[in-house]
Order: structure tokens, then sequence, then C-alpha cells
């Protein structure tokens, strides 16, 4: 039997093997002939139904001995066609014959075209018929199991979708309820299902590992090597047992696989509660032999995988070296590729140190071993192991390691991992760690295949290492460059400082930058940074304590600070709140002068300060002289000129008698664009220690939030200003302000505050800068309250002069009208006396007519003057009176509600001029009058459809009307084109509410 599946072997890989397999198990007697006809295979069926001792004696001879056809169209031609036959003979080996019916079938084979033969002894008719229709079946079972397993196998399936097919097929062909695919691992401790059917949701999923901690038939297979079975699992103990009552499994049978003379795993056939048939574990022994040949092909297809993709690894790992890539990207490369090649999520690659402490150069992966950070080597980390003995090393389980490494690799959450060294010129470098974080084991070969990485970059480090030098002053000759281009294309001080910072930032790779300006008051001011920190540009620090800032002015050399835990004063104290940890110093000697001072650090642990960065440094520090000695002088005269323009601007908005809203708006802008401010708002104090908004500018537009009253924090920029009626200053907290007093008569008025919200405080002495902003809204306000009590004064004239025509009005009601009228009753009277005489009652007559034109005549004096319907009815009353009296329809649109004296007043004598002028000039067949109350006051419009042409003239009515208007700061608007027209329009502010 072993040569017939030798010889089945030899055939087409995984088809007919596994067609073997199937036929050996099943009870059908069944041959399989190849092209020549030769009997290539013979089941034990077969082999008893024709009456040989073994399959050995049949197989090799030609069918035509043994198989026969009584087809009357010729011989069967088995291997192109499908045969079926109710009725043939076999030649047995005996002689004698045996009637069969049989179905033949062809079979693609290595070497050619064969048939595959399923014969059965219809000595009992009925039963071969029964018979012959079931082994049918199954042969067509068998055959599409084959095809889907072989299409699988062919198309390079991974070994997990191979054994859920067999697992699959299985079950299928041996009508089995459960069956499950394992390998042992762990020297034999535990086993991990690789494919399970039908797919478990719980208990024995695919991937899951089981300990053989207990009576087993999986521990009973691997310890006999043969097939087992177990009845009831109820009652044994063990992982296996337990897992098979949760997943409600309590009758198995197994057999094993074996794979290059080993037990390699076991397929297991399980029922919940039927019984399993006799003999199952002998025929799943049939299907092992395929799942062995599966097992070698498939993990020779995944060596070779494996392989290929650490070829390409190593070739993307080279190119990037062979580019002259940094050694710090072809580390963090390395540690890519590493993850990628060993599936494992958590890599890194160390350098050994001469303090024995080890530094991350590359890594992949969420862990706390990133690049930069530094570690000791105390305790049996991989790194400790590794540079203890040069040679690779694993971790089964991190549990237990102790030290810094350690402890950090628990926290993160490492369960397994393996290193290998990096040699240097002989010397071990380094060591590249990968590691788990599932409980997975790592591969067996995970430490020769990590070792080919290192052996690249040991000669990576070589090579690049050269590159690294020649780059390094590379890009340090190209950023002095920059900066030299800089100050010879004429830029500010502040955008050279702060390109010094940047670029020293990029050549020492150090965060933190900062430049700073020695004062004569002995501070030091920022003059430009990198970073997040509290040394934004602007802010001004003592010069206290033992900072390099300070040790810099004091000496006049270069230093180094290797931790600033050492250091005292505030620069030190807010350089640790910020983070600082090392940092380097060199001073900016201008004139022969320290004028300032380059500080560069680093905030994150485990980066240091490059060992030559202070002669480094000194370079930037040279040429930063040369650009200040160069811009300075044209920096401040850029300033000034633009100081002075805005200053011009200013004053003559202020000279034009501009509003003071005009004027205070215009000064927060200017005085935003000049200082540099993010904002600028100008505040008037009042009685209460309070401060109201009155103008304020943002970044390219005018914020006003008008009469916004606030309380003035007494550590505010505002209250410093207000009790020592001078400049201030306030850095700090994230912004920086200054703030000017406006004195108006001796007095402050307000002040005038600009702030910085971003990086860059303002500059210095920019306080001083405002206070010629704040002489400007000073001279304005002085020049508004002037204006406001013009105004005032032109206001109360023309109420004097209203009152006294209204007191002339009452005068001529109560005097001469009354009289008039006293005259015209003694003249009625007279008239109508008896005892007149003839000759005396026409003069009586005479009279009387005379008084009443008087009284007429004196009415209409009156209303001209000061109507009094206006004064007791109001504006609408008044004017519905004009309307009525006008020779032509006039259409009105005026609110019966009341406004102040003087604006009533105003509005209607403008309606009585218009409509005056409308009648005499204008040639209209209509006008309307509309008032409508407005934020501002009252709007007065009188139209008509004339001929317009009207006109302001000086000494002319409509001339009056302007002046009066603008006594009450209001505005006269004339709109009459010729034929178009007239419309006039009259707009009078109210009075604000006291």
């Amino acid at each position: 039997m072993t040569d017939v599946l030798t010889d089945l072997r030899g055939m087409r890989v995984g088809v007919d093997a596994f067609l073997a397999a199937i036929l050996q198990a099943t009870a059908q007697p069944v041959l399989v002939v190849d092209a020549e006809g030769l009997i290539r295979f013979a089941n034990p069926a077969a082999v008893a139904a024709l009456g040989y001792g073994d399959a050995d004696e049949l197989v090799g001879r030609h069918s035509g001995e043994t198989m026969h056809s009584r087809r009357q169209d010729g011989p069967a031609d088995w291997a192109s066609e499908t045969v079926t036959s109710e009725l043939d003979w076999f030649s047995r080996r005996d002689g004698s014959t045996l009637p069969v019916s049989y179905v033949a079938g062809p079979l693609d084979m290595r070497d050619g075209r064969g048939a595959v033969v399923a014969f059965t002894d219809i000595q009992a008719p009925l039963r071969a018929e029964q018979l012959l229709r079931d082994r049918e079946a199954a042969l067509a079972v068998v055959q599409a199991s084959l095809r889907r397993v072989a299409a699988l196998t062919a198309g390079g399936a991974s070994s997990a979708e191979v054994f859920e097919a067999v697992a699959h097929e299985v079950a299928a062909v041996m009508h089995l309820p459960i069956v499950l695919v394992g390998r042992y691992d762990d020297e034999g401790a535990s086993m991990t299902v690789l494919g399970t059917w039908p797919a478990q949701e719980r208990g024995f999923r695919p991937g899951t590992r089981w300990p053989l901690d207990g009576p087993s038939v999986t521990a009973e297979v691997l310890r006999t090597g043969r097939p087992a079975r177990i009845e009831d699992y109820a009652d044994l103990p063990g992982s296996v047992a337990a897992g098979s009552r949760e997943s409600d499994l309590r009758r198995v049978s197994a057999a094993p696989i074996v794979v290059d003379g080993r037990v390699w795993g076991v397929m297991a056939a399980a029922s919940p509660h039927a019984p399993i048939p006799d003999g199952v574990e002998d025929r799943l022994a049939d299907f092992t032999a395929l799942v062995a040949t599966a097992i070698t092909n498939t993990q020779a297809r995944d060596d070779l995988r494996l392989l290929a993709g650490e070829q390409a690894a190593l070739r993307r790992v080279a190119t990037l070296a062979a580019e002259g890539a940094t050694p710090a990207k072809v580390f963090a490369a390395v540690a890519r590729e590493v993850g990628l090649v060993l599936k494992l999520p958590l890599t890194g690659m160390y350098r050994y140190e001469p303090d024995g402490t080890v530094t991350v150069v590359g890594s992949s992966g969420e862990h706390p071993f990133q690049p930069g950070t530094s570690w000791p080597l105390d305790g049996p980390s991989l790194a400790s192991l590794v540079r203890r003995t040069g040679r690779p090393a694993r971790v089964e389980d991190y549990a237990g390691i102790p030290g810094a490494m350690g402890e950090a690799a628990n926290r993160a959450g490492f369960t397994t991992g393996v290193g290998a060294p990096i040699v240097v010129d002989s010397e071990v470098w380094g060591v590249v760690v990968a590691c788990s974080d599932q409980r997975e084991p790592l591969s067996p070969d995970a430490e020769r295949r990590l070792s080919r990485f290192t052996a690249l970059v040991a000669t990576t480090i070589s090579n690049s290492q050269a590159h690294e030098d020649l780059r390094r002053l590379a890009d340090e000759q190209a950023a002095l460059r920059r900066v030299a281009t800089s100050v010879a294309e004429g830029v500010t001080p502040a955008q050279v400082f702060a390109a010094v910072a940047r670029e020293i930032g990029l050549v020492l790779k150090l965060e933190l930058v900062t430049v700073f300006r020695y004062e004569a008051d002995g501070t030091a001011t920022v003059v430009g940074s990198l970073g997040e920190h509290p040394f934004r540009p602007g802010t001004n620090w003592p010069l206290d304590g033992t900072s390099m800032t300070s040790l810099v002015r004091r000496t006049g050399c270069p230093m180094t600070v290797e931790d600033y835990a050492g250091t005292s004063g505030t620069v030190a104290e807010a350089s640790r709140r910020a983070g600082y940890r090392t940092g380097v110093a060199a001073p900016i000697v201008v004139d022969g002068e320290v004028w300032g001072v380059v500080c560069a650090g680093a905030g994150e642990q485990g980066v240091l300060v490059p060992p030559d960065a202070e002669h480094r440094l000194s370079q930037f520090t040279a040429l930063v002289a040369t650009a200040i000695s160069n811009t300075q002088a044209r920096a401040d005269l850029s300033h000034m000129a633009g100081e002075q323009a805005a200053l011009r601007r200013l004053a003559t908005l202020v000279a034009q008698s501009a509003k003071p809203r005009v004027v205070f708006d215009a000064v927060c802008e200017e005085t935003g664009r000049v200082v540099g401010a993010s904002s600028v708002e100008l505040g008037q104090f009042a009685a209460d220690d309070s401060q109201v908004t009155v103008a304020g500018w943002r970044g390219d537009r005018v914020e006003v939030a008008a009469s916004t009253r606030v309380a003035v924090d007494r550590d505010s920029v505002a209250a410093r200003v207000r009790a020592s009626a001078a400049p201030a200053r306030v850095d700090g907290d994230g912004r920086s302000q200054a703030g000017a007093p406006v004195v108006v008569e001796g007095r402050v008025w307000g002040a005038l505050v600009a702030a910085s919200d971003g990086p860059v405080a303002l500059a210095a002495r920019t306080e001083h800068r405002l206070a010629s902003f704040a002489e400007l809204i000073a001279t304005a306000v002085s020049n508004a309250a002037a204006r406001s009590e013009l105004v005032a004064s032109r206001v109360r004239i023309v109420e004097a002069a209203d009152e006294q025509r209204r007191r002339v009005v009452r005068d001529l009601h109560d005097g001469a009208q009354s009289r008039l009228i006293h005259t015209v009753m003694a003249l009625e009277r007279a008239r109508t006396h008896e005892q007149l005489a003839p000759a005396v009652r026409p003069l009586v007559e005479e009279g009387l007519a005379h008084a009443r034109s008087a009284i007429g005549e004196l009415r209409e004096l009156a209303h001209g003057i000061h109507p009094a319907i206006l004064t007791h009815g109001g504006l609408a009353a008044a004017i519905e009176v004009l309307a009525d009296r006008s020779p032509l329809p006039v259409r009105l649109g005026i609110p019966d509600e009341r406004y102040p004296t003087p604006v009533e007043s105003a509005a209607y004598f403008v309606a009585a001029e218009a409509l005056t002028n409308v009648a005499k000039y204008a040639h209209a067949s209509t006008a309307k009058v509309d008032a409508t109350r407005t934020p501002a006051g009252l709007r007065l419009v009188v139209e008509d459809d004339g001929v317009g042409g009207a006109r302001r003239a000086p000494g002319r009515g409509l001339a009056g009307l302007g002046d009066r208007l603008a006594a009450l700061d209001g505005v006269l608007a004339i709109d009459s084109p010729p034929g178009g027209g007239t419309r006039i329009c009259a707009e009078i502010p109210l009075p604000a509410p006291a």
C-alpha cells in the first residue's frame, strides 16, 4: 500500500493524493486505471472483491485481464468519457467471473488521462442497485471536494484557508457534524486551532491556543502518535475538557497529522450528542496524509514568501542608505521594516552609550521607547542581554523583567520580544529589538531573521556617518548663507533674529532657541525665538542668578548647561517651567561689547546638546553681530518714518475738526499698525474707578464697543497708567500690553493701550511711542469739547429765539389782539345804538371794518412768527394746518408724537418754507410731507412733482433753514433737478438722554 500511495503522489499533487485517501477509506470497490490501461490503484474493497491477497498483486496488471465489457459498440473508453453499466463482468484471481455494475469516469493525471472505476457485486440486485446510487452520490461529493481543495492549493492559499477547507470537506464526505485541525506548539505543551468546520463562535476558534494540561484526545494522540477517542468529556479535568463542555462537545475522535516523521498536529471529529460511528478515527487517519502534504507545500510557499519579504525589506533599507539618507531616517526605516517582516508591532533600534545607557535611534509603534530617549541598562532587558553576551536573545515573558526598560515594557503591554546585536568595527554598537503585545509565541527563527537586518545596519552606520558629517557641514553653511542673504536684502532686525533662531534650531536639532539683547538697566530683552516657551520677542527679563543668559553677560564666553535643575534666577526658573533640560549659549559681540546672547536647548528627555554645539553656535553669533550693525540703524529710521507719517495723518484729521469718533478710530488703527500690535483700545476713565470703551482696533478692522463700562483691574496697564499718569507696560500669561495716558486740561482723561496676543511680544519702549498718539487724542478731545460747547451755544441761541417768538405771539394775543377785539365789540355796540347820528354811522362801519382787518393781519403775523398750534398740538397738527392752507393737495405722513421743542420748531419751519416755495415757484400739482424717527434723530422730507430747479441762495429762505439746522447739528439736503421735481430732506438729531 505504501508503494501505491507513493505512486499516487507522483500524480497531480493535492488532487490524486486526496482522491486516494478518500477512496482508500470507502467500502465501495474502486480501481484507478491510467491512460495505458494499467491498474494504478485498488482500494481494499476492490482487492477483496477480485480475490487478491493485497493491492500489490493487482496494481500493475493490465485492466483487460480483469475488467471486461459487454458493450455492443466496442470496449469502453473510460479515459475520455464517463461510462456506466448496469451489468458487466470482471475476472477474479482464481479465474471466476464476478457480475458487477460499475461507473467509470475520466481522471486528469500528471502523466496523462486515466479513469476511476467504481464497481459493485450485483448478485443481490436490489441491494446492488441501492449501493450503486449511494456510491454515485459519494463519488460526486468526493470529486467536488477534490476540486475545491485543489483550487485553493493551486491558487497559493494560506495554510489557514487550506486547513479550514480540509475540515469542511472531511466533514462533508464523512458526514461528521464538527471537524477540527490543530497544531502542537511549545514542544507539546499546547495546541493551536488552525481550522474548524463549521466555524466556531466560541471555544475552539481558529487561532485559539489550548494548554494540554489534562486528559483529552489531542493529548492522547500526541502521546501515542495513534488515533484516539473519548466518549464523554463530562467529568474530565483540564482546559481542553472544559472548552469541550463549554462548546457542548461530548464525544471526540482524533487522528495524528505526521509531518517529516513527527506528530505535527491532530485532526478531530466531534459530536454534541449523537455517538460517533466506529472506525471514524481510522478513516480520519486517511485524511491526515493529505493534510501533511498540504502543510509541506504551504510551508514551503510561506518560507519563500517570508524570504521574499525579507529581501524586499533589506533592498528598501539598502536603497535608502545608498541614496545618502540620514542615519535617523535609515534607523527609522530599519525599525519599520523589521516590524513588517516579523509581523511584530513594537520595534526599536538602540545605540549603546559610553555611560552605560542606550539611546533609541529608531522605532515604530506606540510605546515609550521613542527616538532620542535614553534608558539605563539595569535589569535583564533584551538590550542588556545583547550588550552582555554579544549574541541574539529573546524574552518569552516580560511580566517578571525588572529595571527601567522592563518596567516601561510591562506598562506598554509588551509580552514577548527578540533582539540581535549591531556590530560595527568588531564592537557591539547597538541592538535591534522586536516585541509583541499579544500572547502568540515568537517565531523559532526570529533571531536568525533579525540578524540579517543588523548586518545591513552595521554597514549602513559605517557608510552614512561620513555622509552625515559632510551633510551637517553643508547644512550649517547653507543656514549661514540664508541668514546672510536676509541681512543683505535689508530685512528688519526682528526678521533677522527670527531667522537666526530658526536656522540654529534646524542645524543643532534643538527645539528651543532664544536671542536676547542686553539692556543698560541690567536686563535682557528677547529679540528672536523658536519653540513654545515664555521667551517671546519683546519680553524683558532680569539677569539674576546663574542662568546661561546671566553667566554669558558676566564672562563673555560660550557655555553649556547639562542640567537646568542646577541653575537659579528668573530666567532659569522660567526655563525649567518651559521644559528646558539642557542648553548651550554663545555671546553676540558688537563693536567689542557683549551686545546679547543666543541660547539653545532641548526639552524632551534624552535629547542632548551636540558636543561641538558651542563652536557651531558661535559661528551664528558672529554673523548676528554683523546683522545688528547693518540693520539696526536702517530699522530705526524706518520705524521713525512710519511713525511720523502716521502722526501727520492723524494731526491732519484733528486740524480738520473731524468728529472725535473718526479721530479715535483712526488713532487706534494707526497705532496698531505702527507698533505691530494685534489690538489697540482707547478707554475713558470714569469717576467710579471704571473705564468706558471709546474706540478699538483688532487686526484689519475697527472694533468699537461704544459705552462699554468695565472695572479697571488694579494690576492692568490701564490702572498703572491712571495711577502714574505715565506710560506703563505689562508682559506675562502669553500677552504683552503697553499703555500711555491721555491727559486733557491737566487730568488723566483716559488711556491708549496696545496689546500683542501672539508669540511675539511688543517691541521695547512701545509704551513711550504710544505717548505721541495719546497727545493727539487729547487734542481731539479738547477740540471736541470746544465744538460741543459751540454747538450747545448755538442750540441755546435757537431755543432763545424760538422762545422770544413764542413770547411775541403771546404778547400779541394777550395785548394788541385783545384790545382790537374789544374795539370791534365797542364799535358793534355803537353801530347798533339807536341814538347814533346817521352821519356818524358810515364812520363807525369803516372803523369796524378796519378793526376786523387788523385782527386778521395780527393773527397772520403771529402764526408766521410761531404758530400756537405747534406749541399745543405738536408737529403733526401744525403741518396739517399748513397743508389745509396750501393751494394744492398735500399728502401727509407724519406720526402723531412729540419731539423736543427746538426739533419741532426746526421741522415746522422747514415744512412751511418748502410748501411756500412749492406754492409760489414749483408749478406742481401735488406735494407730500413725511416725518420719520431714525436712530440718529428726526428725518423730515418734503417732495413735489413740479419743475424743479430749486437751489439754496444766500439770504433766501432755504439758506436760512440750513443755518438753523446746522445750529442743531442737523443737515438740510436739496435734490431738485430741472424738470424732475424737488425733494428737501432735513436730518435733525435728537438730544441724547441725560
